[in-house]
């Protein structure tokens, strides 16, 4: 038996790889991010982080100002990235 389409309302259409393209950071990361986030009573939409800049530079503050030190680590690690990326593109 073949699993159901993702999108019966669109026949052949497969869903898109969660890729991050705010900065170049590895998805398990990102994951990561999202367990301490949740830790910290905080959700996180892994999706949106992937491609809304905005929110993920103010999730990335908001981990920056938690108390988990674990957190606050990987917040300053994932803005460096993002920081590298920012200087690397094309002006």
């Amino acid at each position: 038996m073949q699993a159901p389409a993702p999108f019966p309302q669109f026949p052949g259409m497969v869903p898109a790889p969660l890729v991050p393209l705010v900065a170049p950071v590895r998805l398990e990361q990102l994951r990561e991010l999202s367990t301490w986030m949740a830790l910290d009573g905080q959700r996180v939409s892994l999706p949106r982080l992937c491609v809304d800049r905005v929110y993920a530079l103010e999730l990335l503050a908001r981990a920056h100002a938690s108390d988990l030190e674990p957190l606050r680590e990987l917040a300053v690690s994932l803005f460096a990235a993002f920081e590298r990326s920012q200087a690397e593109a094309p002006h």
